[in-house]
């Protein structure tokens, strides 16, 4: 089961640089950030594996 992640659950530099990419219009959302940041870490992992 999916549970919520506040901001507050993020390191301090972490939510920072979230909520900076919000503000500069690259991301919608914090969530839009957090996803972007697994899918490249999918991606890289995935990279390793070939």
């Amino acid at each position: 089961m999916a549970r919520y992640l506040g901001l507050t659950s993020l390191r301090e530099d972490v939510a920072l640089y979230a909520q900076g990419q919000v503000a500069a219009g690259r991301f919608a959302s914090i969530e839009d950030v957090l996803s972007a940041g697994v899918e490249a870490l999918r991606e890289r992992d995935e990279a390793d594996q070939e």
